[in-house]
């Protein structure tokens, strides 16, 4: 199965036309930061979170794999990766990278405490799939977004259910994740795993039923920022990093959900979401911290790199830990990974 990872050079050059670059007139340095979609970039602005800041952040809203490939080629300074995005550029590394030759290093990532009632997170059945046990699954058709933190979910699912790739149809398309809703949505797959606030209507409706969760899976999800290896050691962009992470991490884990107003207006007018799964998406966010790079995340890591390896997805990872830095740890008051 082709790993959306491969970096798609070709996407890097459309990368610059979708950064808001700051005006001519402001001399401050520049740091190009990927994941920055117009509802993050709206609130962060009535956040204040770059008010005063010795650097001007120009957003880009491109995808996963545009991002990395734009990281490496040094176009962006700051780019949104999640848990498995890095490891899965050091498996197709011939040597793997280490610790000391990563070029590309994970920084900080963001997880709320787990949800019960209904997991950020899941692996869903459509109540009318004739699906009754784990054992069921075989035969039938799963939507799943290949080359994500889900993936490993995805896996971590056929594997608890006694299941491999080969015992059920995988639906794939070059559409995004709306043709995957889609087919869940219309029967078409009668099984979806992805963040349970894209169906949470049909959840709360009883047409479809959590079968597992990442959180109970102990599969390591979150969305984070990765930089480039040289600019921490960089004494001129090193602190300019630094500084961008301190102001994020505090939208991100105070900011937000002590504002779940404004949060709400913007999700709806911006975001477009219907107040329904904007008041969903507030729930879901409460509580969400950094998270420490330690032992209580490398497992969940380890774990659906493992997985991807027994899937044939990847070639097994060496060093799972070579392309995390824990620096800033500690000044971003992280907590532990919480499954």
């Amino acid at each position: 199965m082709a790993n959306i990872y491969h970096l798609a050079m070709a996407g890097i050059a459309g990368l610059s036309m979708s950064l808001s670059l700051p005006a001519l007139a402001d001399d401050r340095p520049v740091l190009n930061v990927g994941g920055f979609d117009p509802v993050t970039t709206e609130l962060t602005r009535l956040a204040g979170t770059f008010d005063g800041a010795a650097f001007v952040v120009a957003p880009s809203s491109s995808g996963f794999a545009e991002q990395a490939a734009a990281l490496n080629a040094g176009q962006l300074d700051i780019a949104r990766y999640g848990a498995t995005t890095a490891f899965r550029q050091q498996a197709n590394e011939t040597p793997q990278w280490t610790s000391e030759t990563a070029p590309v290093k994970v920084v900080i990532g963001f997880a709320p405490p787990p949800k019960r009632d209904i997991p950020k997170v899941v692996t869903a059945v459509r109540s009318d799939a004739g699906i009754d046990s784990p054992a069921d699954l075989a035969g039938k058709t799963w939507a799943v977004s290949i080359g994500g933190d889900n993936t490993g979910i995805y896996l971590a699912s056929l594997e608890s259910a006694g299941l491999t790739e080969d015992d059920i149809v995988l639906f794939e398309s070059s559409s995004g994740s709306g043709a995957l809703l889609a087919a869940f949505r219309t029967g078409n797959a009668q099984i979806y795993t992805a963040a349970s606030s894209q169906f949470i209507d049909l959840l709360e409706s009883g047409e479809a039923r959590i079968l597992y969760s990442a959180d109970d899976l102990g599969i390591s999800w979150f969305p984070g920022f990765a930089v480039q290896a040289a600019a921490l050691e960089d004494p001129e962009k090193e602190p300019l990093i630094r500084d961008f992470l301190v102001r994020y991490n505090e939208f991100e884990s105070v900011w937000y959900d002590a504002n779940p107003d404004i949060v709400r207006d913007v999700l709806i007018n911006i975001g477009h979401l219907s107040p329904e799964l904007a008041d969903f998406t507030i729930r879901q966010h409460e509580g969400t911290r950094s998270v420490n790079f330690n032992e209580a995340l490398y497992s969940g890591v380890r774990k659906a790199a493992d997985l991807l390896a027994w899937a044939g997805h990847i070639v097994p990872i060496e060093d799972i830990e070579a392309t995390f830095d824990d620096r800033y740890n500690a000044l971003l008051n992280s907590v532990d990974y919480q499954y």
